[in-house]
């Protein structure tokens, strides 16, 4: 069963720290860095926990290195491909067939050609677009033992799946470290060793920690996409960094925020992206379809659940139907 929320207006603004954020309740070992392009915090409990800590930070630092796009030293820079690189392409690739496409690792071409990671983002033509779009496509890609195949012009981007198998990395090492209790956050991509309750940004506030609502989770991931992440206004229309790799544009299904909850970060990382291309109604029955909790809100102001979602309301511009 999905609910619905009373409409709220929606104001997309510019965050640079998570859009769901975790409040936290214990912690005896916290650290903060910046990774991925985005702020990383891990906070865990329990008997060795500073030295469990650390090594999920140098986890993360390690897997950036070999998946980012933008250093010519990466795994895709350079074509030689580590165990993380190819384990994060596989799935990537996975949820390009799941998707029909609406997911595509080969997107970069395109975000390069809007700049929208850059200083000086800007509108491309139509002739430009469907120049770059002729480069994505993510059936050609090939790996051969350890070398990545591609044609020429055409690269790849983990931006929407890879800091997921990143916060999944550091779980795993906090749980080999005996943990059970923390929290990996990256910018929106979290899991959960435990029970703990998460807030969910409300998307017309860019005050970090003003919450639309709250669920609770144990040994959960909880990943965010939203359209006021990053983005740029030109000519007085708005354009944000989602994409969808059939338009070569920024996603218009009406959405402006979606959270997923689900078993791990990777595969909520690249559901919650699919479901902002594909709109609200379709995107939660892919949602239900996957097995994982989906919540969106869209441009009208309406908030959707899946029935096992779980939110409760604790913003009072915020009113469950």
């Amino acid at each position: 069963m999905r609910k619905l929320l009373k409409p709220l207006i929606i104001v997309v603004v510019v965050l640079t720290l998570a859009v769901a954020a975790y409040i936290r309740e214990t912690g005896s070992v916290s650290k903060t860095g910046f990774a991925l392009d985005t702020v990383i915090t891990v906070s865990a409990n329990g008997k060795n926990a500073k030295a469990a800590v650390d090594a999920a930070m140098r986890r993360i630092t390690e897997i950036e290195k070999r998946i980012t796009a933008y250093s010519p030293d990466s795994d895709l820079a350079t074509g030689v491909l580590t165990n993380d690189a190819k384990k994060v392409i596989a799935r990537g690739i996975y949820f390009g067939y799941a998707s029909n496409g609406l997911f595509d690792i080969t997107i970069k071409p395109v975000i390069d050609l809007w700049g929208i990671n850059t200083d000086t983002p800007r509108v491309p033509s139509d002739d430009e677009i469907q120049e770059a779009l002729a480069l994505v496509d993510y059936h050609k890609i090939a790996i051969m033992q350890d070398k990545l195949i591609l044609p020429q012009g055409m690269a790849i981007d983990l931006g929407g799946i890879g800091k997921g198998y990143a916060a999944d990395e550091a779980a795993q090492v906090l749980r080999d470290s005996g943990i059970k209790d923390a929290v990996i956050d990256l910018g929106g991509n979290i899991v959960v060793l435990g029970t703990k309750k998460i807030g969910i940004q409300n998307p017309s506030s860019g005050v970090t920690g003003d919450y639309m609502g709250t669920i609770k989770v144990t040994d959960r991931a909880v990943v965010t996409s939203g359209s006021y992440e990053r983005n740029f206004t030109q000519d007085g229309n708005l354009y944000h960094h989602i994409f969808d790799p059939l338009s070569g544009k920024p996603a218009d299904s009406g959405l402006v925020s979606v959270t997923v909850i689900g078993e791990n970060a990777q595969d909520a990382d690249a559901i919650s992206t699919i479901i902002f291309i594909m709109g609200a109604s379709e995107g939660l029955a892919f949602a239900e379809k996957m097995g994982v909790e989906a919540m969106v809100i869209d441009s009208r102001s309406m908030v959707m659940t899946t029935g096992g979602f779980g939110l409760t309301i604790t913003n009072t511009a915020f009113q469950e139907v």
